[in-house]
């Protein structure tokens, strides 16, 4: 979670090391939910944009939290839901390769 600054997080096609998305993260954005709670890798780059203090939660800890509070999960798949929307638009308006 970004609690201060902002955050650059981009992802690049892995033949040409192309940006396919690249949005700023601000103040109390959550970054890497997927990889999270996937336990997979993350997929985006972040980089910080200028002074920034972030947070990190491990993937069991905020499981054991959502079993505690399931509301916490519902708030999550929002959150998921919101990124899956903001990348397919981004996908939708970007030029496809040649």
């Amino acid at each position: 979670m970004v609690r201060k600054g902002s955050v650059s997080l981009r992802l690049e096609s892995a033949e040409e090391g192309k940006p396919i998305l690249d949005r700023t993260a601000t103040r109390d954005s959550i970054v890497g939910l997927p990889g999270t709670l996937s336990g997979g890798r993350y997929s985006l780059t972040a980089v910080t944009l200028e002074e920034s203090e972030l947070a990190f939660i491990d993937r069991q800890v905020l499981i054991e939290l959502i079993k505690g509070d399931p509301s916490l999960g519902l708030e999550l798949m929002r959150a998921l839901g919101q990124e899956v929307l903001q990348m397919r638009d981004t996908l939708a308006f970007t030029p496809a390769a040649v």
